[in-house]
């Protein structure tokens, strides 16, 4: 069996599909490869007794359909979705913003590491700049307070004097601060 590429897989047509009501007022808008299937997941919803109608409205690609379904959710606001409004993170936006909270955290780890810090304390840093990188996102909230907590359950507490969290760009630097020569650890020995 021939296995597709991520890239394929993206490049395939699909479409952004809007589920109406009898007054033609838009219910619902989602994106899939094959919009009559996808719409059929909605039909234990308490709103789809409601659903008299679909259209299909076709793009190039999945990207495509992902851009204009959440510019169409933006603007027509239909009552049912989660996606696409403050409830929820679109795959592509999650994804970006758990690397950069994990890049947070090593990078964090690491610059406490070579100013002298241990490596469990090293590791506490990172994992609090994780947990304020998420914060600070505005995103993934449940995700970060889970985090939080398993923190404070390992009792670890935050302490932001060797962290800078740049609220504008949202990027994790360290504190300006002389680093010792000290063996670096690796990623496994800092936990990950």
């Amino acid at each position: 069996m021939a296995r597709t590429t991520a890239t394929e897989e993206t490049a395939r047509p699909a479409a952004v599909y809007r589920l109406f009501d009898q007054a033609g007022r838009v219910l619902y808008i989602g994106s899939a490869y094959d919009p009559k299937e996808r719409a059929k997941a909605h039909k234990h919803a308490d709103w789809w007794p409601l659903v008299v109608r679909r259209d299909d409205e076709w793009y190039v690609s999945r990207d495509d359909a992902y851009r204009a379904e959440r510019l169409a959710i933006e603007a027509e606001q239909p009552p049912h979705n989660v996606v696409g409004t403050p409830k929820h993170t679109d795959p592509a936006v999650r994804g970006r913003i758990l690397r950069e909270a994990a890049s947070a955290r090593w990078t964090v780890a690491l610059a406490a590491f070579r100013a002298g810090a241990s490596v469990d304390a090293a590791r506490r840093a990172g994992g609090w700049a994780e947990v304020e990188y998420l914060e600070a996102s505005g995103r993934m909230q449940g995700y970060a307070a889970k985090l939080r907590r398993e923190m404070e359950e390992r009792g670890g507490t935050y302490n932001s004097e060797n962290m800078r969290l740049d609220d504008t760009l949202l990027t994790l630097t360290a504190a300006p601060r002389p680093f010792p020569t000290a063996p670096v650890p690796t990623p496994e020995a800092l936990g990950g």
